[in-house]
């Protein structure tokens, strides 16, 4: 059996969050908190510890989570020094996490996409299983594992995964004390690679090569979620999301039998997420989705009442229904 994992590998530095540490981040950087100031609606990315800090607030009144992209790679090198001795380390992004399982459960073949990789991180993958594809001096393409495919000059894409349970609460400078009523978390990412959704040109080349092997069975994907309106060379989500998606078609037309899944995550934008769908109905066989993500889709499509049901009722299976039901009418998907 042969599998393809794409597009987005990263680290987790998942850090939990208590009374000391909200705390301490607001009396490092001097921040003053009021009531009125979470009426306004979280940065939709963080440049500086303040926004960090509000996005966190915000998600704890509700005990809901989130994810913001860092745009400063200064803030980056910051929360670093400032997470990385009390963070555990983990593998992350969705196609990181699926290529170990799949490897961890004895599959033989997993052509991984994935940013150049740090010793640090391939570590956190098993020895076996995983593929990455390298080209010889005579054209010959071989496959390497992991920890022979580290490049030396690679930093580790770092994802802060701030975790809070619930009772976690911050006194405000107006007097008002907020508790998270449920745990959750938010996650803080700088990943410039992965925003693009890019892939190293001999993985497109070895993945296309593959679709004719009667051994490739599927595709796990993820990281559409990841990529903003606009990147910082000028090219818009459309073009990014386009060509992946089209990867995907690219695949499935080549192979009928392909299985292809693709798995969401929190958009920053109704408008990236709308395309995404919009892209999907022919570019994979099923697309996965947590409960919240649900809801935020029902809001991009201008069903703020279901969106509001679901919430206040819980997720209960019948409004699920209802709004999956809308999300394929809408877009083709078979499975949900």
């Amino acid at each position: 059996m042969k599998i393809i994992c794409a597009y987005n590998v990263n680290t987790d530095a998942i850090v939990q969050v208590d009374d000391a540490l909200l705390f301490g981040l607001v009396h490092e950087n001097q921040i003053v908190l009021r009531r009125k100031d979470l009426r306004v609606p979280p940065p939709d990315a963080v440049e500086n510890i303040q926004d960090l800090v509000m996005a966190l607030l915000h998600s704890m009144v509700n005990g809901s989570g989130g994810e913001w992209q860092i745009t400063k790679e200064d803030l980056f090198e910051k929360l670093s020094l400032r997470f990385r001795t009390i963070a555990k380390m983990e593998l992350g992004g969705n196609a990181g996490i699926m290529s170990r399982a799949l490897a961890e459960m004895g599959v033989p073949f997993i052509l991984l996409n994935t940013p150049p990789i740090s010793s640090e991180q391939a570590w956190l993958f098993p020895l076996r299983g995983i593929k990455i594809p390298a080209k010889m001096p005579d054209g010959e393409i071989v496959y390497k594992d992991l920890l022979t495919a580290v490049d030396k000059e690679a930093g580790n894409i770092i994802h802060f995964i701030l975790e809070y349970g619930s009772g976690v609460r911050i006194s405000l400078s107006d007097g008002e004390t907020i508790t998270a009523p449920e745990s959750n978390r938010c996650i803080f990412s700088w990943d410039p690679f992965n925003r693009e959704m890019r892939t190293d040109p001999l993985f497109d080349e070895v993945a296309d090569m593959l679709m004719k092997d009667e051994e490739m069975k599927g595709a796990l994907v993820s990281g559409f979620h990841a990529v903003p309106e606009t990147l910082s060379d000028g090219r818009t989500y459309v073009e990014v999301t386009t060509r992946a998606a089209d990867q995907l078609k690219r695949w499935r037309s080549s192979r009928s039998d392909l299985m292809v899944h693709v798995e969401l995550g929190h958009f920053a934008s109704n408008d990236v997420l709308i395309y995404t769908l919009s892209q999907l109905g022919e570019a994979a066989d099923s697309i996965g989705m947590n409960e919240e993500e649900v809801a935020v889709c029902m809001e991009a499509y201008g069903r703020e009442d279901l969106a509001e049901i679901m919430r206040s009722m819980d997720y209960t299976a019948d409004v699920m229904l209802a709004a999956l039901a809308i999300i394929i009418g809408r877009t083709g998907i078979r499975s949900l």
